[in-house]
């Protein structure tokens, strides 16, 4: 509040003077002005009108830096232009997934329990089944909620590596990001054996990096969200995955979920050639 000088006081269009020669607002008639009681001093003050127009401002610049910050939210998240709209409710179900769904979609809902806990999950089924629609969808709410979220691959996050170290840059800084963000989902895992496109030097490295990445993330209690067409015991024991990282995403994941169903990416293949 502000102290006021009568003297030098401009009434506004919207209020008049009281019996003491005060400001009233004109539409709600309270008084836009209080006397300390302490020191006499007559200090202005908001009537309702100018409480509810301040509110209402107040509200769309919040509303309007929501928006700016989900968007740079989806920007950052890495989330490709194929999977930008699609979200639990559109998301066409069945017997086979409905259950899956609902339960990615509870953790979605709880997504500041799961934060504040480190929780994240491991889902694995055949190809085509639809794993990296649905992760997509949890990627997309958790962007609408304005939480910091990547979703990506471990060959885009290898690939991010060596561009930072042939650029000579600081590979800390990709570190740092994939370390860093509120939630982590990593799509598709295994797909990208780093022994079918590293040399064995380059392998250990890589390695050693997504290791550090993963680990502190576990060190920091941070979500990681995996998903895969392999099991976890298939990653270690088919792909040759490193143990550490095996072990890691083993710990971070409170739930791991089989998704079962028809190849629906096949089955759109076959429609549209009908």
């Amino acid at each position: 509040m502000k102290t006021i000088n009568l003297e030098n006081y401009k009434l506004n269009e919207d209020e008049h003077l009281d019996e003491n020669h005060l400001p009233v607002c004109n539409k709600c008639g309270m008084k836009r002005y209080i006397i300390n009681p302490f020191n006499n001093q007559i200090q202005i003050c908001l009537c309702k009108c100018q409480k509810a127009n301040f509110d209402e401002q107040q509200a769309r610049f919040e509303s309007q830096q929501l928006s700016i910050k989900i968007e740079k939210t989806r920007f950052l998240s890495l989330l490709g232009k194929r999977y930008q709209n699609v979200n639990f409710d559109n998301s066409e179900l069945d017997s086979q997934n409905i259950e899956i769904y609902s339960k990615v979609k509870d953790y979605a809902e709880h997504y500041e329990e799961m934060l504040n806990k480190g929780l994240g999950f491991y889902i694995y089924g055949k190809n085509g089944v639809g794993k990296t629609h649905l992760l997509a969808c949890l990627c997309n709410y958790l962007i609408e909620h304005a939480q910091a979220c990547c979703f990506t691959n471990f060959l885009n996050i290898s690939e991010n590596l060596k561009e930072a170290y042939i650029s000579k840059q600081e590979e800390s800084g990709v570190i740092e990001k994939y370390s860093r963000v509120n939630f982590l989902i990593i799509d598709d895992l295994g797909k990208e054996s780093f022994k079918k496109i590293k040399s064995d030097t380059e392998n250990l490295w890589l390695e050693e990096k997504i290791f550090e990445i993963l680990n502190n993330r576990y060190n920091n209690m941070l979500p990681t969200i995996f998903s895969s067409n392999y099991s976890l015991i298939e990653l270690s024991t088919v792909f040759g995955f490193d143990k550490g990282i095996v072990d890691r995403i083993y710990e971070f994941s409170s739930s791991i979920f089989e998704m079962k169903g028809k190849n629906r990416r096949y089955s759109v293949y076959k429609l549209e050639n009908q």
